[in-house]
């Protein structure tokens, strides 16, 4: 499946372009702290906003997160597939 298609599903099933860190964990089926430490590392994009002292907020496209996925059913197989659509 195509990132075109999986956005498209995204699109219909009303989920955000922008995701928060919480979403995204949750369409990945991973916790918070991995998309966090995946941002930091820089396998997975992310746009931060805010700044200052406290933490900034962190988003993830939709497009980004489809990438990253994609390059993790590589290594893990058909299994591990996990698409928006699967979350309707």
């Amino acid at each position: 499946m195509t990132p075109q298609v999986i956005q498209g599903q995204a699109a219909r099933s009303g989920l955000p372009e922008i995701l928060l860190v919480a979403e995204a964990a949750r369409i990945a089926r991973v916790s918070p702290a991995t998309i966090r430490s995946e941002v930091r590392s820089g396998r997975l994009l992310a746009i931060r906003v805010g700044s200052g002292k406290a933490r900034a907020h962190v988003r993830v496209s939709l497009a980004a997160l489809t990438a990253w996925l994609g390059r993790h059913d590589d290594s893990h197989g058909e299994a591990g597939r996990v698409t928006p659509a699967s979350l309707i």
